[in-house]
Parts: C-alpha cells; sequence; structure tokens
C-alpha cells in the first residue's frame, strides 16, 4: 500500500491504484449514487468490491444505472460492456433471489450533461431533473399479480437559498393484474387520492394516455403544484409536485418541467 497512489476523479471520489494500475475502491455501502462519465472506471470497481463484500443490491444498482446510460461515447460503452458481465455473473450466483435483488436495485440516477435523469426500470419510467435532489422515500408493496412503489423527492432549485426543499415531487406506480381500459378509469382510481379535500385542478392537456393538470390546496391557497396521470399498458402512474403557495414563476416552471419530463418505456 506504501507505493499506491491516491486519486481523485472528475464526481469527487477518492481511491488508490494499485503498482499494478488496478482501481482499489472502498467497498462501502450505503452512498448515493449519481452515475457519470467522469467516475465510470470509480464505480465499475466499486461495484465490484460491494458484491465482493456481500453488499449485492448495491453494487447490482451501479451496474444497471451503468448500462441505462445512453452509450454515448466509447468509454461508456466500454464500462458497460464490463457491468453487463458482472450483472451476468451475479445473476448466475443467485439464481432465483437475483429478482428480488434487482426490484431493490432501483430507481437508477445518472448524470447527462447538466442534468440529471431517474429512471425506475422495474416501473418502465424515467424523468429528467435539472437540479439537486434526494430520494426521501421508496416504498414497494407486492401481492399476487400486482405491484405498487411510491417514490418522493426532495428537488433543491439552483442558487435556492433555503434550507430544506423547493418544492417535493411524488411518483406513485402501480402494475395492475389487467390493463385499465382508459385514462379516465385510472383517475377513476385515483380519485380518492387526487381530489378530496379543498382541491381546486385545472386540466392543461389530455390524450388517450396522458393527463397534466394545475392544481392548488385552500383556498387562500397553501400549497400549488401539478401533476399527471400516465397509463402504459398494465402500468399507471400519478406524479405531482408541489410547493408552498408563491408568485415565484421559476418554480412554477420547474414543477410544471419536472412533471412534464415524465417518460415511460411504452408496454403494449
Amino acid at each position: 500500500m506504501p507505493d499506491w497512489r491516491f486519486f481523485k476523479d472528475g464526481d469527487g471520489n477518492s481511491y488508490y491504484i494499485d503498482n499494478a494500475g488496478k482501481i482499489v475502491a472502498p467497498g462501502e455501502a450505503g452512498a448515493t449514487y449519481r452515475i457519470s462519465v467522469r467516475g465510470l472506471d470509480y464505480y465499475i470497481a466499486q461495484a465490484e468490491e460491494l458484491i465482493l463484500r456481500h453488499n449485492a443490491v448495491e453494487g447490482l444498482l451501479i451496474l444497471k444505472t451503468i448500462l441505462a446510460m445512453p452509450p454515448a461515447d466509447q468509454r461508456i460503452v466500454n464500462a458497460q460492456s464490463k457491468a453487463a458481465a458482472n450483472l451476468n455473473s451475479l445473476k448466475q450466483r443467485h439464481g432465483n433471489r437475483f429478482d428480488n435483488m434487482n426490484r431493490l436495485a432501483s430507481p437508477l440516477i445518472y448524470e447527462d450533461e447538466k442534468t440529471t435523469v431517474l429512471v425506475h426500470d422495474m416501473m418502465f419510467y424515467s424523468l429528467t431533473i435539472p437540479y439537486g435532489f434526494d430520494i426521501i422515500r421508496n416504498k414497494w408493496r407486492l401481492l399476487h399479480n400486482y405491484w405498487y412503489n411510491g417514490i418522493s423527492i426532495g428537488v433543491r432549485m439552483q442558487g435556492s437559498e433555503k434550507k430544506g426543499y423547493d418544492f417535493l415531487l411524488a411518483i406513485d406506480s402501480e402494475r395492475f393484474a389487467s390493463k385499465p381500459k382508459s385514462i379516465e378509469r385510472l383517475e377513476e382510481h385515483w380519485s380518492i387520492k387526487l381530489f378530496t379535500g379543498n382541491i381546486n385542478r385545472s386540466e392543461i392537456f389530455r390524450d388517450e394516455k396522458k393527463v397534466i393538470y394545475s392544481f392548488s390546496v385552500g383556498n387562500s391557497p397553501s400549497f400549488t403544484g401539478f401533476g399527471s396521470i400516465v397509463k402504459n399498458g398494465n402500468f399507471g402512474y400519478i406524479i405531482k409536485a408541489i410547493a408552498p403557495a408563491s408568485k415565484n414563476a421559476a418554480l412554477a416552471k420547474a414543477m410544471k418541467d419536472a412533471v412534464s419530463s415524465f417518460s415511460i418505456s411504452e408496454i403494449n
């Protein structure tokens, strides 16, 4: 170890390089990963070390995130080849247990130029958030032929001086046993969650697979935001961005953009 070189990459990850030129990653669990091309060599080494130390879910999350990145240059392609080999090896070793590990290793977060992309590979959606954010809740409920996942995200806008978050983004997704007949049927299904209490809702966009709306809570109002309902095969989604009421146009635009960025991998 005395001859090892200390290195810090463009993502701020610290590690050593041994005499053979191999990255020695710390392998400590519990980190939050926002994978970018700047630190790919480190992330591959960290995933391998985590798996060796029996933190397979966290290692798998890193591998899947690398595979989710657009193959924009050769460095990403090379990293994806290594990630795929490690993932296949992990799948072979764990057999039937891999399905549960795979579910827990989501959502995935990577940086793409000046923005951050969140991909939920198990529920077939993604969205783009050009600000700092934290996942503050990730809840699963599994029944026979039914899946529910709910995540809550705290978003901090660039240059914000607020303590905490500027707005909250919540995504509830469900996989049903059969396909909902229409977007209107999904609205009925979620009517209690969406429309109870003193909520004023104004529709912005509607087609056969998506509804986007603005809303306010209370007569004053006390909270404002944007929401969307999306239908995708036998999957359904509610996306909501909410913040204390204000006249901040930049905040309103940021919430609307976050909701509008929601994208699905289409299922027939």
